[in-house]
């Protein structure tokens, strides 16, 4: 009998994903390389599959939110929403996290997130497919990377780390903030860069053009610092010689940029022309996070620091010898220029700015793990039985990166004193029972600090936070709207004349979560 708090759905997904990982570390060290990268895929799927259901419920920074807006969007695919028919005269549009128009991000993880909600239900596990088919994609783009960089064996190792990795794992399951978008926008970011790598191999303009489309729905998903491929692109271009002669290589560049800007920027000046006010608000706050840290503080290493935090004292250990034996290495020079680039602009950069993130830099990770491959394929070249090897680090890889202790500690009911799943599960259905008893146009308030946005998203009613505002009961009186409040404290219940009060007796748990 195994001692775990795993349901057997996860159990099933875990179990599947550690046995084809295996399989496919068997089959890649007897020569069978496609069948071995098949295995991986499925095996990230199954990884990956089992983190989009383990949560039964929408988490909080920022996953709700998201959930939300995606909702609307089922409705209006060009009009971003978080709150919807709102009972309030006026609502302000820097307020990001309780307002009408939504343009806190722009809006292309949302409308995949929205087209998974129209194939599957406005269900919590369909906002996380489309982060889930991305990070499966991850797994072969990165193997052609490390093919590129050095051979087969490194691109084996590091689709291996991809595919197990934990933080990989973990983040498409909405849990760890900013969830979806910054998933999304890293694997944008991560294609950009491979395609890039392939066009330096190839030189090719095919994966220029790639490149490009990779690079606009960076752009799309999380604003200017998704050309970051292009400060990449050019900067190579400038350090090396023959590249800096080449006209023809300086005008590719350029029109890689054009094509980026025309599928990119429609978007943008339509949003800016049609809410203006929202528009220069979501710029504004874009702004000052140059300048204000949001209450997200941290000391210059902050971000290095989070490197530990997601992948462990280990792998640090293993990247700096990695690194050093890559730098030394046979390797395409403008790849590695490249590489060291990305790694040197986005963590220079991020150490400096005021708000301190957890993913900030997390596009930039998988080069890492590209990096300690390159490392470790060198060391197994060095030994006499070297698929031999190769096997056991690939099963220490697959049980060491996976952390599967990790995973059921902050996604099962394993920590006693673990309350933020608790309350969500609760909460959820306490919603759900009270929005199918409630009349149709129905305004919900007292939801609980934080809880208005996944009572929407469950309920498909307009929800508050707090008791109602004399404003509020107003316009629900005007507008015949029902009221429902759920009861915290009897004598907090208002009696508004004209108006029928709803009262919700549901055990809601009120404590911020």
């Amino acid at each position: 009998m195994i001692d775990t708090h795993f349901t057997d759905r996860d159990l099933a997904f875990l179990a599947s994903g550690i046995v084809f990982a295996l399989m496919a570390v068997v089959l890649f060290s007897r020569g069978n390389v496609r069948a071995s990268l098949l295995l991986l895929l499925v095996s990230g799927l199954a990884f990956r599959l089992m983190m989009a259901f383990i949560d039964p419920f929408v988490n909080i920074w920022d996953e709700q939110y998201h959930a939300l807006v995606a909702k609307n969007l089922t409705s209006d695919f060009f009009h971003p929403v978080l709150v919807a028919n709102s009972a309030d005269s006026n609502m302000s549009p820097a307020y990001w996290a309780f307002t009408d128009t939504w343009l806190h991000k722009p809006p292309l993880f949302l409308w995949q997130m929205a087209l998974a909600i129209k194939m599957f239900g406005a269900t919590t596990w369909a906002i996380r497919i489309p982060s889930v088919v991305l990070s499966v994609l991850m797994i072969p783009a990165i193997y052609r990377c490390g093919k590129i960089i050095g051979n087969e064996r490194v691109g084996f190792i590091a689709a291996l780390l991809i595919t197990c990795s934990n933080i990989q794992i973990n983040i498409v399951s909405g849990w760890l903030n900013t969830d979806h978008n910054d998933a999304v926008f890293a694997y944008y970011v991560f294609f950009s860069l491979w395609t890039w790598m392939e066009y330096v191999h190839t030189k090719k303009t095919r994966w220029l053009v790639l490149m490009s489309c990779f690079a606009a729905g960076a752009v799309l998903t999380k604003w200017l610092p998704g050309m970051l491929v292009f400060g990449v692109a050019f900067t190579v271009q400038f350090l090396f010689f023959d590249n800096r002669l080449s006209k023809n290589g300086w005008l590719k560049l350029f029109l890689a940029v054009g094509i980026t800007t025309l599928l990119a920027a429609p978007w943008f000046v339509y949003a800016s022309q049609t809410w203006p006010e929202q528009w220069s608000a979501t710029m504004g706050n874009y702004a000052e996070h140059l300048s204000s840290d949001f209450a997200h503080s941290g000391s210059w290493w902050y971000h290095f620091d989070q490197v530990r935090e997601q992948f462990g004292w280990v792998f640090i250990v293993a990247f700096v010898i990695s690194l050093f034996i890559y730098l030394h290495g046979k390797s395409n020079g403008q790849i590695k220029a490249g590489i060291l680039v990305a790694l040197v602009a986005v963590y220079g950069f991020y150490c400096f700015v005021p708000t301190k993130m957890p993913f900030f830099c997390f596009p930039v990770t998988p080069l890492l793990l590209l990096i300690v491959a390159f490392g470790i394929e060198r060391v197994i070249e060095q030994a006499q039985r070297k698929m031999l090897w190769l096997s056991v680090v690939g099963v220490v890889i697959i049980f060491f990166t996976t952390n599967i202790g990790r995973l059921e500690h902050y996604h099962t009911d394993r920590d006693p004193k673990e309350f933020y799943r608790k309350t969500r599960i609760n909460n959820r259905e306490c919603f759900e029972r009270a929005g199918l008893t409630l009349p149709a146009n129905t305004v919900i308030f007292n939801c609980g600090e934080w809880n208005a946005v996944p009572c929407m998203y469950y309920t498909g009613f307009t929800a508050y936070d707090g008791l109602p505002s004399a404003d509020q009961l107003e316009n629900c009186r005007i507008q015949n709207r029902p009221v429902a409040i759920f009861r915290d404290n009897p004598a907090e219940i208002p009696v508004v004349p004209g108006i029928d009060v709803i009262v919700l007796d549901e055990p809601l748990i009120r404590n911020g979560f």
